[in-house]
Formats: C-alpha cells, structure tokens, sequence
C-alpha cells in the first residue's frame, strides 16, 4: 500500500491530496465526451480508492469508493457523496453506499448499479465553467453488538432477551361486532 501512495504522489500528486471530508472539484467536464477520474484518499491507516466514471453511452456519471484490502474491511465502511450545484447553493444531492474492496473492478460496481449515479442530464445542472464538485465522507460502520456491548440480555442476534425487565405487552379483546357484514346475504 505504501508504494502505490508513493506513486500517487509523485505521478499523480493532484490525485491523491484528497482526504476524507474534502471536496472533489473535477475540471473541464463535458457531458459528451467519455471520463474517468481516480483518486486515492488516505483515512488514517487505510487507503481507498474514489472512480468517478461519465458515460455518454449510458448518460450516466457514476462513483465508488473502494476499500484497498479484505473484502470484510470493506464491509465494515460506508461513503457518503454530496453533490452541490455550483449555480444554486441550496441544491444538494446526497448519496450513501456500502463499500466494496479493491478485488472488484470500478466497473463492475457500476454495473451492477450498485453505487451512487445520476442521469449527464441531471448533472448538467450542477456544472458551471465546465467544473462540479463534491463532497465525500467515508464512515465506519459499529459492529452489531458494540452499541450494546454493556447489556447482558443480548441474545446471539444482538436483541434483547425475555428476561429484560419490562412489562409485557398482551393485547385486550376488542369491542365484540355491533355491525353486519353488508356482503353476507342475510
């Protein structure tokens, strides 16, 4: 990990001065032509990679953030994309996605549609100068039990056992049928 840091830096030193909570402004952007954009964005000691993809094709921009390492890693992050309109600052998009790991292709998460996209159409709105911008924010998820790690009514599951204390709930009788079922023939 620490040569392909290396490498960002020197070959691609615009690339890699992302950080988490930062924001992405990508230059001379067409709506027509095919791009790709790649970042690597360090996050204390792990790396990951942001594929930003325009699909003329598809009419589609994409985005994905990768986990570089186990596919179990990745399982435990979440990223969040905001896109603000460079022309109205109260337009805002909000995308939020599971992390994949660097094992599968950028491609591959796109197509399966298993990551932030919008329509070029719709991005256009968001385009001044030919620049856009967005934010990201990877998030790491609590395991299950970490909320409730102090209770010992847990069952496996991470619910709650039948010996917690609290009243049950048993329902009453209801009202007994005052009405006739106006579909019987009576």
């Amino acid at each position: 990990m620490k040569e392909m840091l290396n490498h960002f830096k020197e070959r691609h030193p615009n690339n890699c001065n992302i950080s988490e909570n930062n924001t992405v402004e990508i230059n001379n952007v067409n709506i027509n032509e095919d791009d790709r954009y790649l970042y690597l964005v360090p996050q204390g000691k792990f790396l990951f990679l942001l594929t930003v993809r325009l699909d003329t094709q598809k009419n589609m921009i994409y985005w994905s953030i990768q986990h570089i390492g186990s596919k179990s890693a990745a399982m435990q992050y979440i990223y969040e994309i905001h896109l603000g309109s460079l022309n109205n600052e109260k337009r805002k998009i909000v995308f939020t996605e599971q992390c994949f790991n660097d094992a599968i292709k950028a491609d591959e998460v796109f197509n399966l549609a298993k990551c932030p996209m919008l329509s070029l159409d719709s991005l256009s709105t968001f385009i001044k100068n030919k620049k856009f911008s967005f934010q990201i924010y990877i998030k790491r998820l609590q395991p299950p039990n970490a909320k409730n790690k102090g209770n010992k009514n847990l069952t496996k599951d991470g619910q709650t056992s039948k010996n917690d204390n609290k009243p049950k709930f048993t329902p009453k009788p209801g009202p007994e049928k005052k009405y006739k079922n106006i579909n019987q023939n009576n």
